[in-house]
């Protein structure tokens, strides 16, 4: 499955480059201030069963993180069945082999059952929601609010090597379209949930069926509640992250105690064409404010329709790392 170029030489060489890697970062910083070392079996289809029970007791041992794939897609999730035939679901391979703990970080988690979903959550294991590599690679939409509804820890991960962009704020936008892809498909009332989402042609699309504002009757409460909200989808990328690191004592929001971990972000004026003509590099990016915008209203602009031209300063743990002039 794996190209000969791609494999580790064997289980036991895999465990000793691990190890290796451990101990070359732990020279460079031996309290993890700044570099933690995370125990990362590519995936399980990838790994094999030796290799993921050594990657567990390493795990155990050493108290590090762990980050690896689960359920992107569902040839993935029935690859897995096939490889691991003992197992009770994709999940159970982790379980079995420890490496789903609360310092486990599982990204994507697109099509996970409902019991795989309550022994990630009694484990205490954290998601990493990749919406550009599932959108990219048509693999399917994860159900961030049925996740975040039954208590488990959801973040933003980029995934670059499936998606397109490195940008947390594109992660972070396109969340949010996920999300109202995800109502659009969703039965109008719960009790159909059961049945699968609907397509368009399914939606009671009549003259009766929308407003005067051109709003559809069938746009419950329970259709909306699919979708995130701009704040949500900015906690997600801050909180939410910092939360699935075990770092939410630490950066993902301004309180005081915590690391300064912040950027600079400047807005277009829609009076001066968008930008400014004195900033070296060009204008201000796409987005326009018209001088009547509430604070929220700028946040959501920034979140849809800003860039990396937007950003003067970024600032790790108090200094100053980057600035556009």
């Amino acid at each position: 499955m794996n190209p000969d170029y791609y494999r580790d030489e064997s289980p036991e060489q895999a465990i000793s480059d691990t190890v290796a890697t451990i101990a070359h970062i732990d020279s460079i910083d031996p309290t993890h201030e700044l570099i933690t070392p995370i125990i990362t079996p590519r995936f399980a289809p990838s790994c094999s069963s030796s290799l993921l029970s050594s990657l567990g007791a390493l795990a155990g041992l050493t108290d590090l993180p762990i980050q690896t794939h689960i359920s992107e897609s569902t040839s993935e999730v029935a690859l897995v069945s096939t490889l691991f035939p003992d197992h009770d679901h994709y999940a159970d391979v982790y379980e079995k082999n420890g490496l789903l703990t609360p310092r486990t970080v599982l990204a994507h988690a697109v099509h996970l059952s409902p019991s795989e979903r309550a022994l990630v959550k009694e484990r205490e294991s954290k998601i990493s929601h990749c919406p550009v590599s599932n959108t990219s690679l048509s693999s399917g939409l994860c159900p961030v609010r049925e996740l975040l509804d039954q208590g488990i820890t959801v973040g933003l991960g980029t995934d670059a090597s499936g998606g397109y962009s490195t940008s947390i704020l594109t992660a972070a936008r396109e969340a949010g379209m996920v999300s109202r892809t995800v109502a659009h498909l969703t039965p109008e009332h719960p009790e159909d949930e059961s049945k699968g989402m609907v397509s368009e042609k399914d939606l009671p699309i009549t003259d009766e069926a929308v407003t005067d504002k051109g709003a559809a009757k069938y746009s419950t409460s329970h259709k909306d509640r699919k979708k995130l909200s701009v704040e949500e989808c900015l906690y997600l990328a801050t909180r939410g992250g910092a939360k699935c690191l075990g770092l939410e004592g630490k950066v993902g929001a301004f309180e005081v105690g915590m690391e300064w971990d912040a950027q600079l972000i400047k807005l277009g004026n829609a009076a001066d064409g968008g930008g400014d003509e004195g900033v070296e590099g060009g204008d201000q990016g796409l987005v326009e404010l018209w001088g009547k915008e509430t604070w929220g209203e700028k946040v959501a602009k920034w979140l849809f329709c800003g860039d990396d031209r937007n950003t003067r300063k970024v600032f790790v743990r108090g200094r100053l790392v980057h600035e556009l002039r």
